[in-house]
């Protein structure tokens, strides 16, 4: 899904240093989900699944 990398890539090249500060991991298995379900919770429809991630999600949102 192309918004999807758009929104994670612009993530990455702003906060590359931060992540290397101990959130890479995290970072890495939200990469590891599906694309669909990524994009339903950067759009705001959160899950239980996506209670791990959620700091890191709304990171992202933030900043998209």
């Amino acid at each position: 899904m192309r918004e999807l990398e758009l929104m994670l890539e612009a993530f990455l090249r702003r906060e590359e240093e931060a992540l290397s500060g101990g959130q890479w991991p995290e970072f890495e298995a939200l990469l590891a989900c599906e694309d669909d379900r990524l994009w339903d919770w950067f759009q705001g429809a959160y899950d239980g699944d996506s209670s791990k991630f959620q700091s890191l999600i709304d990171n992202i949102r933030q900043r998209a």
